[in-house]
């Protein structure tokens, strides 16, 4: 299967974008551990890419991708208990599950893809991500 990536998007690459997000990140007290950068902008660097063909998101740009989407499932993520299960139910872009994912390396995340185009699109954002795989 080869990868639908819009070739039509502007180049942004998960390594520039990961300096990005460390520095808003920063900026706005956020502590994401970094091993975590890499992922988040290969994520959000794929998800930008595909919102410009199904309007996935509103959270085009680092600074509200961090403030709303980052932070929100990183608040999630300190209730968490290693080993729970989680469910995204009707997930669209990925959020918050994927960002659960690529924040908490010990729970298994299932996906809820009852849109038409998620099951085709999404597994190409997460797969971006590297952090889980969709059965």
């Amino acid at each position: 299967m080869s990868d639908p990536t819009p070739s039509t998007t502007a180049p942004v690459t998960p390594e520039n974008l990961a300096v990005t997000l460390a520095a808003e990140a920063a900026q706005i007290g956020l502590d994401l551990p970094a091993a975590t950068l890499p992922r988040l902008a290969a994520y959000a660097s794929r998800l930008w890419a595909w919102n410009e063909r199904l309007n996935l998101t509103r959270h085009t740009d680092a600074c509200r991708f961090l403030q709303r989407d980052v932070a929100d499932a990183n608040a999630l993520q300190a209730h968490l208990t290693a080993g729970e299960r989680i469910l995204d139910v009707g997930t669209g872009g990925g959020v918050p599950g994927v960002l659960l994912a690529i924040l908490t390396s010990h729970n298994l995340l299932s996906l809820d893809l009852f849109t038409s185009w998620a099951p085709v699109i999404l597994p190409f954002i997460v797969i971006a991500s590297l952090v889980l795989a969709i059965m």
